[in-house]
C-alpha cells in the first residue's frame, strides 16, 4: 500500500480502493484539499524549504 503526504497539513495517508491505479491516481489531500505529489516523482526538496 503507496503512503501519501501533504506537504500543505503535514498529512501522511494512505487510500485504499479496488480500482486500476494506471487510471485513478491520488491527487488532492483528503484533509484539506492540497495537490499530493507522488512518491515515485523526482522531488526536489529545495523547491518547498527554500527560506534562504
Amino acid at each position: 500500500m503507496e503512503e501519501f503526504e501533504c506537504f500543505s497539513c503535514d498529512a501522511v495517508f494512505t487510500v485504499d480502493h479496488d480500482l486500476d491505479t494506471d487510471y485513478y491516481k491520488v491527487k488532492h489531500c483528503p484533509f484539506c484539499g492540497s495537490t499530493v505529489i507522488e512518491e515515485e516523482e523526482d522531488l526536489d526538496f529545495d523547491d518547498y524549504y527554500d527560506e534562504e
